[in-house]
């Protein structure tokens, strides 16, 4: 059975990880904290301690705000492979009402329509 390297299934390789983990290695801080559901994207990105990885928590954006504040998160990895995962944020893959402490740094479509996005975190802006 040939596997489909672009399937949205949650169990298919998620080459989308990959390559945002390599975008982030080359263009964000050295050994990112990087808050995400799969975290390939962390170890492509360059930090290769899976304990500093933050899975996104099944909470709304102000909960989840606090802890991206409390775990020193400087990205937020969003895709629809895992959309179901966290429903409540899933606006944010619309890109639709923005808090301002987050900036779109990185958008990716699969040709399957996957997308895949990356937000900086800014720790000097509220959100308000």
């Amino acid at each position: 059975m040939q596997k489909d390297k672009f399937s949205p299934d949650e169990w298919r390789p998620c080459i989308e990880q990959k390559k945002a983990g390599l975008w982030l290695k080359e263009n964000g801080v050295r050994k990112p904290i990087i808050m995400s559901v799969n975290h390939a994207v962390s170890f492509y990105a360059g930090n290769y301690n899976i304990k500093e990885s933050v899975t996104i928590p099944h909470n709304n954006l102000f909960r989840l705000m606090e802890y991206v504040k409390y775990r020193g998160v400087n990205y937020i990895v969003l895709n629809d492979r895992y959309k179901n995962k966290y429903p409540t944020l899933a606006f944010l893959l619309d890109q639709i009402n923005i808090p301002s402490n987050l900036k779109l740094i990185y958008f990716d479509q699969d040709i399957n329509g996957l997308r895949t996005l990356i937000y900086e975190v800014d720790d000097n802006n509220s959100g308000q």
